[in-house]
């Protein structure tokens, strides 16, 4: 749970820049758990690389589980905000 807290932060800070400004608590962000959520940092992150696929994302398909396309987001913002 410390986790999903930690990367649903993460990921909101990379999709609107700062995660407090529509949360009051981090805990309330569900990334990790609704596609609604998740797809609006995919359509970010889909600007960010010209809609190319970035590597973070091989290998995944349409039906993926959210499980799996949420850690694809988490590795992708790691990678992006350490090369930044």
């Amino acid at each position: 749970m410390k986790n999903e807290v930690k990367h649903n932060k993460l990921i909101e800070e990379f999709t609107f820049g700062t995660w407090n400004a529509r949360y009051k608590d981090a805990e309330e962000l569900q990334y990790h758990a609704s596609w609604d959520w998740l797809r609006l940092a995919i359509i970010k992150i889909s600007d960010i690389n010209g809609y190319a696929l970035p590597k973070q994302f091989k290998g995944l398909a349409l039906d993926s589980p959210i499980n799996m396309v949420y850690d694809a987001v988490v590795e992708f913002i790691k990678q992006y905000n350490k090369n930044k």
